[in-house]
């Protein structure tokens, strides 16, 4: 009898020190940004996608050799879907409170831009894809290890802000072996450290310019036909300009004229004669997005831009849902008596800035 109970105590002190020699492990992150800064194209994220690569190093500073992973929860404004979202990162003006979104989508990948390969947290894991690792690191081992932040091609809220940001949490685990299960959410796995992370998404500044009835970008050319020239015959049409900004200067608009508020008969060559121009007079008239317009537009100066309107909502160019605005300009033709009869023409050029 008491040598079965000396052979139960060897066996039961071996597998203790086997256990204790892979739990030996000092584990940590090294090198990794906790700030993750991207920027992203507002003109362009409807139709392009956008992934960035964020490195770093685990390191072993034990005496011992063992396996690691690493995982990531879903984030603050995720789901358990692993339906990744940022959030913007000021709250919006009341009036703005009814858009219809208030943040964009991103994902975070393990090796690739897969679904399969979406980065999860432990007790969400499925596959080995779903994780960083699992590796085995040795004794006074330094490791690299890498992860992708992929912005996919969507369609921004109607009222963009200037950046978006979410919060993920990184946790290192040390596994005895490379097999992790998943499915009792390795209850042999040990906890190592946690790594907060901070990701932005810059929106880049951006404004959008069209002429005609309506806001549509694809719009930026139109002509104004008076017909038969009239004294103090009047015409008009509407600017409406989009965008927005993170700093500098609001939205604004500026005006020129080819000719110096002049419209020059068509055949004339060389400076024309007084009979051979038609002076013109501008006005302007705010419309949608409540812009604040110049009481004085003196466009004589040719092809010299004079301000024409800016937006009165910081950071956008309109004081709506769509951060768009609109300017109605009127033409007034001057005195037509004693001119050549022909065609006469002008160049307007509108020009919209944002953020300078």
């Amino acid at each position: 009898m008491t040598r079965l109970i000396m052979s139960i105590q060897f066996i039961l002190f071996t597998f203790l020190c086997a256990r204790s020699s892979l739990a030996d492990c000092q584990l940590s992150f090294n090198g990794i940004g906790t700030n993750q800064y991207i920027v992203v194209d507002a003109e362009n994220i409807n139709k392009s996608t956008l992934t960035k690569s964020v490195s770093f190093t685990v390191e072993n500073a034990s005496s011992s050799d063992c396996y690691y992973f690493i995982t990531m929860d879903e984030g603050g404004a995720g789901d358990i879907s692993y339906n990744r979202q940022a959030s913007i990162t000021h709250a919006l003006p009341i009036m703005f409170q009814n858009t219809n979104s208030d943040g964009i989508s991103y994902q975070l990948y393990s090796q690739s831009v897969m679904a399969s390969n979406i980065v999860k947290s432990l007790n969400h894991a499925v596959f080995q894809q779903n994780v960083l690792g699992p590796r085995l690191i040795r004794s006074g081992q330094t490791l690299s290890e890498r992860f992708l932040i992929h912005v996919p091609a969507q369609s921004l809220p109607n009222l963009i802000a200037e950046s978006y940001q979410d919060d993920v949490m990184l946790t290192l685990y040390q596994s005895p072996t490379a097999a992790i299960d998943f499915v009792n959410d390795c209850t042999h796995c040990i906890e190592e450290g946690e790594q907060p992370l901070n990701i932005q998404f810059g929106i880049m500044n951006y404004v959008t310019l069209s002429i005609g009835n309506n806001y549509n970008p694809n719009t930026r050319s139109a002509l104004l036909d008076f017909g038969e020239l009239q004294t103090s015959k009047e015409e008009s049409f509407e600017i409406f300009v989009g965008g927005r900004t993170g700093d500098g200067s609001a939205c604004s608009i500026t005006i020129s004229s080819e000719n110096g508020s002049k419209m020059v008969r068509e055949d004339v060559v060389g400076t024309p004669k007084a009979n051979e121009e038609v002076k013109y007079t501008i006005r302007a008239q705010s419309d949608i997005g409540s812009p604040t317009v110049s009481t004085n537009i003196d466009v004589s100066a040719p092809n010299i831009p004079v301000h024409l309107a800016t937006s009165s909502t910081p950071f956008l160019c309109g004081s709506n849902n769509k951060g768009v605005m609109g300017v109605e300009v009127y033409i007034t033709i001057g005195d037509v008596e004693q001119k050549k009869s022909g065609f006469y023409r002008d160049t307007i050029t509108i020009e919209a800035t944002i953020g300078l």
